[in-house]
């Protein structure tokens, strides 16, 4: 209610304005009694006690639940720090950055296959170039030089797209 409506009109005298608040006083009494039945019908007449009584029992659920994941996070806790034992002595050798590498050929025995492949591939285009030419040692040199070019760029062309 804003100011306005509160301030009675000038015109109005005390016994005018007393009648009015009477009447307020009244309408908000019977305001009050009528929302108080309504929650009563809502709730019965003794709701509050069960919704407080709700609300307690999922207030002790919640802290069951509350306390059963933080003991399971500690025991998760607890494995981790084993393990993180475990290995303690790999990480006190190995420095804070690890280098960068780009390829492990050794490790890797797909690219180990390919390259043995390839330098099979190599022996046998040498072989090949040197058999079918009249100059045996000039075509040896001549297909090996051929198979380092090669080579080059193929290591060139990997070393790009690796």
């Amino acid at each position: 209610m804003s100011d306005q409506q509160n301030t009675p009109p000038p015109s109005q005298n005390l016994g005018e304005q007393v009648v009015n608040l009477e009447n307020d006083l009244t309408s908000l009494r019977g305001n009050i009694v009528n929302s108080l039945m309504m929650g009563d019908s809502i709730f019965g007449e003794a709701g509050h006690v069960d919704i407080r009584n709700e609300v307690k029992r999922r207030n002790i659920e919640l802290k069951q639940e509350r306390d059963q994941l933080r003991d399971d996070i500690d025991k998760k806790e607890i494995i981790i720090q084993k393990n993180n034992r475990d290995f303690s002595d790999v990480k006190d050798t190995l420095p804070e950055v690890q280098p960068n590498k780009k390829l492990h050929v050794i490790e890797d025995y797909t690219v180990a296959f390919l390259t043995i492949s390839y330098l099979f591939m190599g022996i046998a285009f040498i072989y090949f170039y040197t058999a079918t030419s009249n100059e045996k040692l000039n075509a040896f040199f001549r297909a090996l030089l051929i198979f380092s070019i090669v080579s080059l760029i193929v290591l060139l062309i990997l070393y790009y797209l690796l």
